[in-house]
Parts: C-alpha cells; sequence; structure tokens
C-alpha cells in the first residue's frame, strides 16, 4: 500500500526507490525518468532536477513552503554534473529539514540510505537483497557476441500538450547495461548525424530517420512512447520508398522495450530480463 509523504524528493533514484518502498513526496523534481510524471498523479512535479538546482530553484522553495512541506530529502547522485546534495546547505538556509540519501556509491546502498531515511530499514534491507539477486540474475541472461546492430529510439510524449518527441540513445545505459555487454553495436550515431547534431549528449532530438541506409540496423527499438518510433518509420518509409527491402524492415525487426535509465534503479533487473529474451531471438 502507497503512502504520500509531506516531504519534497528531489532526484530520480531517490523517487524511484521510495515508491519501490511504498512512499511516494507530496512535491517532487526529476529529470532523466522519461514520463515520470505518469508513475506519481498524485504528487506535485516541477521539471526538471537541473532547473531546481538553478534557475527554477526560487519557484521550488516557495511551492514547498506554499504546501507546508518542511523536510526535503536529496540524492546524493553518482553524476557529478546532476547532483541534487549539492544545493543542501542553500535549501537549509532557506529553512527546511534537509537529509540526504547516498546513491553516489551504488544502488544497493542508494536503497539502505532511502530505507534509513523514510524509517523502513527492514523493508529496505529486504529489497536491497531482492534488488541484487535479480540484477545478478537478469544479467546472465543477456546473450555474448551477437554482433547485432541497433537503433534505440525513444518516444516522450508531453501529458499536457500531447505533443510527440523522437530522440535517439547511443550513449549511457542502454549501451553499459545491454548492447554493450551482449556484444552489440549501437549505430545511433548515423541518424544524430544525418539529423545534422555533432554534440554528444546521450540522447538527442531528431526530427527524421535519414540515415538508416547508412546504420543498416539489424532491429529497431522503441522504448517510451513507442508510437514516435512508430510514426517516424511511417514517414520515412512513406519518403522513402525503396528502403522497404532493408532487413530491419523487410523482416519487421522492429521492437517496443523498457527504456533502460540509469536513474531508475528498480526498473533494471526486469528491463534486462526483456530486452535478453528479444536479443537470445
Amino acid at each position: 500500500m502507497s503512502e504520500l509523504l509531506h516531504i519534497a524528493f528531489i532526484g530520480d533514484r531517490l523517487v524511484d526507490t521510495a515508491c519501490s518502498l511504498g512512499r511516494h513526496p507530496a512535491l517532487m523534481a526529476t529529470a532523466l525518468i522519461p514520463m515520470i510524471e505518469e508513475k506519481f498523479p498524485l504528487t506535485r512535479q516541477i521539471e526538471c532536477t537541473a532547473c531546481v538546482m538553478d534557475k527554477k530553484q526560487d519557484r521550488f522553495v516557495r511551492l514547498a513552503q506554499k504546501m507546508g512541506i518542511e523536510r526535503i530529502f536529496l540524492e546524493k547522485s553518482p553524476d557529478k554534473n546532476l547532483n541534487p546534495a549539492t544545493i543542501a546547505p542553500i535549501l537549509g538556509q532557506k529553512g527546511f529539514s534537509v537529509r540526504i540519501a547516498d546513491f553516489s556509491q551504488g544502488n544497493v546502498q542508494g536503497i539502505l540510505n532511502t530505507g534509513t531515511l523514510l524509517e523502513l530499514p527492514e523493508a529496505a534491507q529486504k529489497l536491497a537483497q531482492q534488488y541484487k539477486a535479480e540484477l545478478y540474475a537478469a544479467r546472465q541472461k543477456l546473450p555474448k557476441n551477437t554482433g547485432k546492430k541497433i537503433l534505440v529510439l525513444l518516444g516522450i510524449r508531453n501529458p499536457v500538450k500531447q505533443t510527440v518527441y523522437l530522440l535517439v540513445e547511443d550513449h549511457g545505459a542502454v549501451n553499459d547495461e545491454i548492447l554493450s555487454p551482449a556484444g552489440c553495436e549501437n549505430v545511433g550515431q548515423y541518424i544524430r548525424e544525418a539529423n545534422g547534431i555533432t554534440d554528444t549528449e546521450e540522447i538527442c532530438l531528431v526530427h527524421s530517420l535519414q540515415g538508416i541506409d547508412k546504420a543498416r540496423p539489424d532491429i529497431i527499438v522503441l522504448t517510451g512512447d513507442p508510437g514516435a518510433g512508430l510514426r517516424a518509420v511511417y514517414q520515412h518509409l512513406r519518403l522513402n520508398p525503396e528502403q522497404k527491402k532493408l532487413p530491419v524492415f523487410a523482416e519487421h525487426q522492429i521492437f517496443s522495450l523498457p527504456h533502460c535509465c540509469a536513474a531508475e534503479p528498480m526498473a533494471l533487473p526486469q528491463t534486462l530480463c526483456q530486452w535478453a529474451e528479444m536479443l537470445c531471438r
């Protein structure tokens, strides 16, 4: 049974772990888990963590004060460029009681820390043990040396405006946790380059699938809202009908799978299992 706490949380890993322990915040800021608002319909949310740490910090503080919130829990993240714990002194000076869940030493430690903050140490200990066992088992299911070329497309739908965005993932957790261990090649850079994007961000917004003829993926994986990826495929083939002969289209090698996000640790074991099932076909 979930319980809504009169506390504010800042940080994806903290929010995700607390949810697995049956606790939701009254107010939160996150950044990395796509469409997370659908999972927390009763929680007030301000986007995003980086903004709350900077230009939206005053807005977050005013909203917390208006809601009568006195306690704020922060995530200490392994990501040095997005670490909510760094604003603890500022929030403390504004009169909040601030506590930190340390995920910088790994997710297991973060689970235990979160349990301490929530006064659920026994439940957190059990969850940490379960997480370790399930993650180990899931990693054993990943095939090795597959040699497959994979294109990963993330669809995101704005729940208010219903606008849809398509992003290419060619860096980050999907490579670290799935594709590299399975001996796969992520060919997203070809789409990135064909869209004129030269930066090295983990996820980038694209407007077409130009470059897919050079990428020649064996498999296309749609994560998040799969409708965005399917629409992009339809539009691309309508404009480039000769590419219907590419094996990925001719053999219908397009799959909808969970998004792999380093900031969503509790979903990782199940995500790995579903990707492993697809890669072992």
